[in-house]
């Protein structure tokens, strides 16, 4: 089993337990990396009620425990990682739009007379070059 993999299952079976599972301990046998990728899954947890810290030591509490399928779902590691890329690309997606309707509002400004499919404004074409800028 990788190293992952027994994290994600220390978490996991800790958390079953009322009495949680010691931070501390798992810090000491797989590192600070997946612990605090962890807690950071752990927030939105325990923003909703669903999990509590109290010293070193994190548990579910009783809506926690009701609910452990979805709280666990958060915790894994390979999860985390496609949500985090998702998100990138949304993000990537939402600011290539953003800049593409400035871009076309400053040219239809700075020249409302001009065809855009003339071949000098080619909004398109310079989104493309500045793609390739931020990628380099």
């Amino acid at each position: 089993m990788g190293n992952e993999k027994a994290f994600e299952e220390a978490m996991f079976l800790g958390l079953r337990m009322n009495v949680g599972v010691d931070l501390e301990a798992l810090r000491a046998e797989f590192g600070e990396g997946l612990v605090r990728g962890a807690m950071d899954a752990m927030e939105d947890a325990e923003d909703a009620g669903l999990a509590e810290c109290e010293g070193s030591w994190l548990r579910l509490t009783a809506r926690g425990r009701m609910a452990s399928n979805e709280v666990f779902s958060r915790l894994l590691v390979e999860r985390r990682c496609e949500l985090r890329g998702a998100l990138a690309e949304r993000y990537e997606r939402r600011c290539e739009d953003a800049l593409h309707r400035v871009l076309r509002l400053h040219l239809a400004r700075t020249a409302p007379n001009s065809a855009q499919d003339d071949g000098r404004l080619d909004v398109d074409q310079i989104l493309f070059d500045v793609k390739g800028r931020w990628r380099d």
